[in-house]
């Protein structure tokens, strides 16, 4: 059965910790959130264009 939902902190956490999650770089402390993962610009950014 495929479960849904939003995931808690610790398993954002436990999910770059196992692996199944990877960074080029370590993630700084304040990016994982209670509920998100806060993602940092890289070298390069592309501008999309978008209407929200």
């Amino acid at each position: 059965m495929r479960q849904t939902g939003i995931l808690p902190d610790q398993d954002i956490s436990a999910l770059f910790k196992s692996g199944a999650l990877k960074s080029p770089r370590a993630l700084d402390a304040d990016q994982i959130q209670p509920a998100s993962l806060d993602l940092r610009l890289g070298k390069k950014a592309w501008r999309v264009r978008a209407s929200f």
